[in-house]
């Protein structure tokens, strides 16, 4: 990579700023590949309203895209940014905020525009009337999503990538925890995420009915009716766990389900990555981009129905050698460079190269 480029390119990355977000994860990234490299973190630039709120669920409920009102102040700030900075290229990591006009302008300056979208750009909650409305103007959108790269260029993109999720080894990682901790955060079997009315929904209730130790970490499980097995037991813990916490459930458990999200058509998630990334025993969703990742039986474990699920959980609870085997097998597996976010940036770097290339030739 270090002859891809005659130049220090200089990036800058338009997202949310937690430490343990994707922003910072491709900051890393880039600046390991001798790039000189800026965040704009908008978390303190636009809060949507309790009315925008009310507004967008029920929109969501008439499968209507959302409208964000109020985002003047932060498509101002990139603009003056980009300005002041004059990157070679702008990184927004699901855009849905920024105006078709505010990317005419970082055009005018010079600027090259990439999309980068984690969620499923075409169910509508994940996007927005600025946003869809955009699509022409990037020059590359890059998907977690295999199939909406076909989509989005049939909505007119100019050009679209499928860019994976990744691990950071910095934010999950194997960690030791105290057997203190392991009785506080870990169970025989843990999922970690948001609530979704799916199949963590149906299939975590039938695992508390039939008795096994299980605890949920996420937003939003309030959701689930009170009376339900879950609420009951105190299966629910109801919070979420980012970083280092995140690292540490998964340290503490045995087996760690990852369920994936019908709406948003998912066949791969990060915790597809995130889980073995931290030594975890994974128990996944079967899908073909999934098993692609991760050998079945050797470096991870699937499941396609409830009955497969609960053999396999049955199994490997019963087996603790063959459940570490798997689960260092997966751990060498996610740690490898082809499934890092420098990898990740490597390939948006040669987009960038390919675009760059094009468009001085034309000149």
């Amino acid at each position: 990579m270090r002859n891809l480029l005659s130049k220090k390119v200089k990036i800058l990355i338009v997202g949310e700023k937690p430490k343990w977000g994707r922003a910072h994860a491709y900051k890393r990234a880039f600046s390991q590949l001798s790039c000189e490299v800026d965040i704009l973190g908008i978390n303190n630039l636009y809060q949507i309203s309790l009315s925008n709120r009310f507004l967008n669920l029920i929109r969501k409920i008439l499968n209507i895209v959302p409208v964000y009102y109020g985002v003047n102040k932060l498509n101002e700030s990139v603009i003056k940014k980009v300005v002041e900075e004059k990157p070679d290229f702008v990184f927004f990591i699901k855009p849905v905020n920024i105006k078709p006009e505010t990317l005419k302008k970082i055009k005018k300056i010079g600027s090259k525009i990439f999309s980068w979208h984690s969620d499923d750009m075409f169910y509508k909650p994940n996007a927005s009337t600025y946003f869809y409305k955009s699509i022409p103007l990037y020059d590359c959108h890059f998907t977690t999503k295999s199939f909406n790269v076909s989509e989005v260029l049939e909505r007119g993109a100019q050009r679209a990538e499928f860019l994976p999720h990744a691990v950071d080894i910095r934010i999950h990682y194997p960690i030791k925890v105290s057997e203190f901790n392991k009785k506080k955060l870990g169970a025989d079997i843990v999922f970690i995420g948001a609530y979704a009315n799916d199949k963590r929904v149906e299939y975590t209730e039938h695992l508390c009915k039939e008795g096994y130790n299980i605890k949920i970490y996420g937003n939003n499980w309030y959701k689930v009716p009170q009376n339900s097995c879950l609420h009951k037991k105190g299966c629910i813990q109801g919070k979420p766990m980012w970083g280092e916490n995140f690292c540490k459930v998964v340290a503490s458990s045995k087996i760690i389900l990852a369920f994936l999200r019908k709406h948003n058509r998912d066949v791969q998630t990060s915790r597809t990555y995130e889980i073995p990334a931290c030594k975890g025993f994974m128990l996944h969703e079967r899908t073909n981009e999934a098993t692609n990742l991760f050998k079945e039986g050797k470096e991870a474990e699937f499941f396609a129905s409830y009955q497969e699920a609960k053999e396999k959980i049955d199994y490997y609870l019963s087996h603790p050698k063959q459940r570490r085997k798997i689960a260092e097998e997966g751990y060498k597996k996610a740690t490898n460079y082809e499934y890092s976010y420098k990898a990740r940036a490597e390939k948006v770097l040669r987009v960038f190269k390919e675009i760059k290339n094009k468009n001085d030739y034309k000149d």
